[in-house]
């Protein structure tokens, strides 16, 4: 190596793109019609090559009697496969609606809703560790484990009453502290999909955006990844027969919309979302338009983003934050106090053929050239890497 090599750089986004996925509100597989269009959507996710997330909502649908529904078996084989591949699951969080009794089995009928109940500061750990582990066994009976939480928006009076009563939005840092530390420990238990857990709880509808650490203790932590835009743009009115207008998300060329603005901001997560109802296979004209989006994104943006789960996005910056670097001659140190999530982007300036041999003797080549700048993708080892 010589003496003027330049310090190799740890890179906040993977593939030093935008870290980009889609989320899906408000599904619940209980009927073999949900099975069937869940299959579908996830089809056509992995044949795409698009990643995101989507709600599972276990008692969303219930009996006459308040009870919920089993899980739709195909919907059960099939987030099972799909999970931890190309989709998330988040709990929603159990009804959607009201606090779930579950040794009733049934809604508790003096409430609170469940996203007031979320955000109210006097709810004990315990309340939520019980609530959150019923769910996460419900799933796991199912044959999957949850990878996040989303705050369900419920627009009901007292929903709105109790927000804007208290004069609060739509942010992480305003739950109730206890339910990142209820979510921290189940991860520790083993009952949540691994031990960094993605939140779907606002948006940030200016700027660039990015993944935001809520809570964390080592390997185990607690993200924000709130989406750019604040509107459902997949959304229409009820018997509209037009196609949703996706030009505010991404123009046919890829140069207006929302998304490119964002990518043009340097944005580090490129994040946007919907309804099942608005997208899901059932509603043809929604779902076309969803896949339009991504076909939009694959065909203008392709060299600028990279698909990953919301749960690989936090991943990355959970490692990506705790791995240090420091220049040594020859090469540099890498040091991280747990095992990484996620295999870690580093640049290289004004080199394109130098490679890297790690502390236990792998010879790692660039994975990509970019303006004369060597690429690496590398899973951190603690140790010395030598440039060569």
């Amino acid at each position: 190596m010589k003496a003027t090599q330049p310090m190799i750089e740890k890179l906040t986004r993977y593939r030093n793109r935008a870290m980009t996925s889609f989320i899906v509100d408000d599904f619940c597989g209980a009927t073999p019609e949900d099975g069937m269009a869940y299959r579908e959507f996830s089809q056509w996710m992995e044949t795409a090559g698009v990643k995101g997330e989507i709600s599972a909502i276990l008692g969303m649908k219930r009996s006459a009697e308040g009870r919920a529904l089993p899980v739709d078996p195909a919907y059960a084989a099939e987030i099972s496969r799909s999970a931890g591949q190309h989709l998330d699951a988040f709990m929603e969080v159990m009804t959607h609606w009201g606090i779930y009794d579950f040794a009733l089995d049934r809604i508790r009928p003096e409430g609170p809703h469940e996203c007031v109940w979320l955000n109210q500061r006097n709810r004990p750990l315990d309340e939520y560790l019980d609530y959150f582990g019923n769910i996460a066994k419900r799933a796991q009976a199912a044959g999957f484990k949850f990878s996040g939480l989303t705050q369900p928006g419920c627009a009901c009076q007292q929903c709105l009453s109790f927000f804007y009563g208290s004069h609060l939005t739509w942010e992480a840092n305003e739950l109730n502290p206890m339910v990142s530390r209820a979510l921290i420990e189940l991860a520790r238990e083993g009952q949540l999909a691994g031990p960094v857990i993605g939140m779907f709880i606002g948006w940030c509808e200016t700027g660039p955006t990015d993944t935001y650490m809520v809570m964390e203790e080592g390997q185990y932590a607690v993200y924000d990844l709130p989406p750019g835009i604040k509107d459902d743009f997949f959304a229409r009115e009820s018997g509209d027969s037009a196609p949703p207008n996706i030009d505010p998300l991404i123009t046919a060329d890829g140069c207006g919309g929302r998304l490119p603005e964002m990518l043009a901001l340097g944005t580090q997560t490129m994040l946007y979302f919907s309804h099942w109802h608005n997208v899901g296979p059932q509603n043809p004209l929604g779902f076309q338009a969803f896949q339009q989006v991504a076909a939009r994104l694959q065909d203008t943006c392709a060299e600028r983003i990279v698909w990953m789960r919301p749960s690989e996005i936090a991943g990355y910056r959970h490692t990506e934050r705790h791995t240090q670097v420091w220049p040594e001659p020859g090469g540099f140190r890498l040091s991280i106090p747990f095992a990484p999530l996620h295999a870690l982007s580093f640049r290289l300036p004004g080199t394109v053929d130098a490679k890297l041999i790690s502390p236990s003797g792998t010879e790692i080549l660039p994975s990509a050239v970019s303006n004369s700048d060597a690429l690496y993708e590398l899973w951190p080892e603690n140790g010395q890497y030598r440039i060569v």
